[in-house]
This record gives C-alpha cells, sequence and structure tokens, in this order.
C-alpha cells in the first residue's frame, strides 16, 4: 500500500497515512452499508499523540509561568537605568501572552483528543454491535439474521 492514497492489493482504498481514518470498501468485501471503515487502531495513535502533546504542552505552560520571571534586579541593584520600567512592563505583557497562548493551544489539544476519543468509543460500540448482532466473533451464525 502507498502512502499516495492508491488501492492496496486488498482492495480497500486508504488515505495518506496519518489522516485517513475512513477507509472505502473495494469490491467483493463486507462493510457498513455506506461502503466505508473506520481504522480503530488509527484512531488510537491519533488520541495517544494527542496525549503526549498535552503532556507536553502542560510542561511548556509550567516553563513560560515559573522559569521565565526576569526580577528588577536583574537590571541591576541600585541603579535603575530609565528604560528599565519599560522593560519590566514589556516583559510581563510578553510572558502573559505567552501563557494566553500556550492555554489556548492546550485547552484546544484538549478538547479535540476528548472529542476523538469519544467518536473512536462511538465506533467501537457500533463495532461491537455488528459483530453481536453477525455472531460475534466464532464465525458462528446466532445472531438476528440467521433467523
Amino acid at each position: 500500500m502507498g502512502d499516495d492514497g492508491d488501492d492496496s492489493d486488498d482492495g480497500v482504498a486508504r488515505a495518506p497515512s496519518g489522516c485517513g481514518q475512513l477507509e472505502k470498501q473495494g469490491r467483493g468485501q463486507r462493510g457498513m452499508s455506506n461502503g466505508m471503515r473506520v481504522d480503530l487502531s488509527a484512531m488510537d495513535e491519533v488520541i495517544r499523540k494527542l496525549w503526549t502533546l498535552l503532556d507536553d504542552m502542560d510542561k511548556a505552560g509550567q516553563t513560560s509561568r515559573y522559569n521565565t520571571e526576569i526580577s528588577m534586579d536583574a537590571f541591576g541593584n541600585t541603579c535603575m537605568f530609565r528604560e528599565a520600567g519599560d522593560l519590566q512592563t514589556a516583559h510581563k505583557d510578553a510572558k502573559s501572552d505567552l501563557e494566553g497562548a500556550i492555554k489556548s493551544l492546550h485547552d484546544l489539544i484538549d478538547r479535540f483528543g476528548k472529542s476523538t476519543s469519544k467518536v473512536k468509543d462511538k465506533y467501537t460500540e457500533q463495532e461491537y454491535a455488528n459483530k453481536t448482532q453477525m455472531g460475534g466473533d466464532t464465525g458462528g451464525s446466532n445472531g438476528s439474521f440467521a433467523k
């Protein structure tokens, strides 16, 4: 299977790597009624990557909050040059802007991760329901369609 969305040998067309959770069914394969199926393992990978990114954002937030403070003493213990106050104010403003941007990005990643997880759970539930209805994993025909 190529990363350019070409059909692979199994007759299933796949989207390029990293962005295709949905796969179009090829001929002769059974799938959902609309001919699409979801690659749950790809969704799991996306969720894992989002949670890792969220952890990294937490670290960046902590660093920007606690490790970027410049005290007035940094400009000299007793002698303050004329622009020291302006520089301190500009630093505080930039620090505040950075913390706000990190928080907004953190919230976006968190929201996207949670919604992706919910979607994956719904697809998993539907897959389980379909298997149960079709007779489970045993290959038997004891589902409602077999009656």
